[in-house]
């Protein structure tokens, strides 16, 4: 299923490294971010066990209060989140790809934050959804920096799922970009 999933060819290891290396996502955390784009989504994973795909330094971690679980392809990143919650047993964070994530049983809530929009190809959104069910969440979360079109997403899910929760967000600085949530329930 994972050889499915296309990602943006100028999305590397090496790329992300090198952004997070030179601090190009230091605007992840300020307080205008962390109240516009993540607090919505902290306030609904809440308590509940939360996988977080692209997860960054774990700027959603500081938020959430249940078990959390963070991938991302920045080893850089991952390094940095593991210092910052060196002693936290309720947080674990790994580097590894959107395509090919490791092993962490069942959680409720899987959060793709940004992945959607900037690394992977519009045609391998829903295979990577489905992908994801193998954790059994109850919710996927779609969280991204620009508006997308998520009903490619709507439609492969209707059967089995709903938009329990959409927020849209105002141009905020200093990304100026519309933000969306998408909640689906699985």
């Amino acid at each position: 299923m994972a050889s499915l999933i296309k990602l943006r060819k100028n999305i590397t290891p090496e790329h992300l490294n090198k952004t997070y290396a030179d601090n190009y996502y230091a605007y992840l955390h300020s307080d205008e971010f962390k109240e516009t784009f993540l607090q919505p989504i902290a306030d609904f994973v809440g308590t509940q066990s939360c996988f977080d795909v692209g997860c960054g330094e774990g700027a959603l971690a500081e938020l959430t209060q249940g078990m959390y679980i963070g991938i991302d392809g920045s080893k850089v990143a991952i390094e940095r989140a593991i210092e910052k919650f060196k002693g936290n047993n309720t947080r674990y964070f790994e580097v590894g790809r959107v395509e090919n994530p490791p092993e962490v049983g069942r959680v409720d809530v899987v959060v793709f934050s940004a992945i959607l929009d900037f690394i992977v190809e519009k045609e391998s959104h829903v295979p990577l959804l489905e992908y994801y069910l193998r954790y059994r969440p109850k919710y996927f979360v779609i969280s991204d920096l620009i508006r997308m079109d998520c009903s490619n997403i709507a439609k492969r899910f209707e059967q089995i799922s709903s938009v329990v929760r959409t927020v849209d967000y105002d141009d905020v600085e200093p990304i100026k970009r519309t933000r969306r949530m998408d909640v689906f329930k699985v």
